[in-house]
């Protein structure tokens, strides 16, 4: 485990929350901003009973070529893991007392490009292309709507997501992950559906196409659960872009967008899809503050 020295993290934290950190901007093809994060996932001890060296994981920026992890500072001594899809966890060992907290603390400092640079696919190409989980390329349906999206050479990632944008009405957060095939359906959803249909078309008409998860960010930030978000990238045989067709987003403002989860089916992923921390142990109970 890693030992984070307490005092520098509390300083950092102390940082105001709306300080904007664009000085880093390069004129070049690859420009970039420079961000602070901070986050912080509170474990509780729900029984009457100590609790000791209790495992828990909770995510830290992924590694994908939009963002670069310059720092990383973590109030406990830990660990971090990384998956073959370039996912990190970070893994803390706690103590808790009897009904006591404990809160992790993650501050990290982001190189966040305004354009990702270039990144072939190769021997991963089929794996952005393939049927998952809620991404039901497969599906006659989706089969059918992705057919029936016409562009111009060049034009189809745009014109899926201008498809997706005006198919699914945006009704807010909902708990259940509904899928690509039952938001084509039911034309209603959140960014989490947008997110689904946008990659299940692209991977049916042969553009891979991969799902993401984290935040939006405009300045250095304390990052919230009721921020989180879903959105797509695509890749143009160049390099990975960014489409968000909840906010209607595509092809630019990559630079406010906080990678910390590739989504998808890796081998050894020390965390499921759709968590941002978990634990093993059945009487500690996970919040993000």
């Amino acid at each position: 485990m890693q030992r984070t020295p307490l005092i520098l993290l509390l300083g950092m934290l102390a940082v105001a929350t709306g300080c904007d950190r664009r000085e880093a901007a390069d004129t070049g093809e690859h420009a970039f901003v420079d961000r602070q994060v901070r986050y912080r996932v509170e474990a509780r001890n729900r029984s009457g009973r100590p609790i000791a060296a209790a495992r828990i994981r909770l995510l830290a920026p992924a590694r994908v070529a939009s963002q670069e992890l310059i720092a990383m500072e973590v109030s406990h001594p830990h660990a971090v893991r990384e998956d073959a899809l370039g996912n990190r966890v970070i893994e803390v060992d706690l103590d808790l007392p009897p009904y006591g907290s404990s809160s992790i603390s993650v501050l990290a400092e982001l190189r966040l490009s305004a354009k990702a640079p270039a990144e072939g696919l190769d021997e991963d190409r089929e794996r952005w292309l393939v049927e998952e989980p809620s991404i039901e390329v497969q599906a006659p349906e989706i089969q059918r709507a992705a057919t029936e999206i016409q562009a111009e050479d060049g034009a189809l990632p745009r014109a899926i997501h201008e498809f997706a944008r005006g198919h699914i009405e945006d009704v807010g957060y909902l708990r259940e992950e509904k899928g690509a095939l039952r938001a084509l359906r039911e034309r209603r959803g959140d960014c989490t559906e947008y997110m689904h249909l946008f990659v299940a078309l692209a991977r049916a008409r042969g553009v891979p196409a991969r799902a993401l998860a984290g935040w939006v960010v405009e300045r250095d930030e304390i990052l919230r659960a009721r921020t989180y978000h879903n959105w797509a990238q695509f890749h143009d045989g160049a390099r990975w872009r960014l489409a968000d067709p909840q906010r209607g987003i595509f092809g630019e403002r990559e630079e406010t967008y906080v990678a910390m989860r590739v989504l998808g089916v890796a081998d050894g992923a020390p965390l499921r899809s759709a968590q941002r921390f978990a634990t093993a142990h059945p009487d500690i109970e996970l919040s993000l503050d």
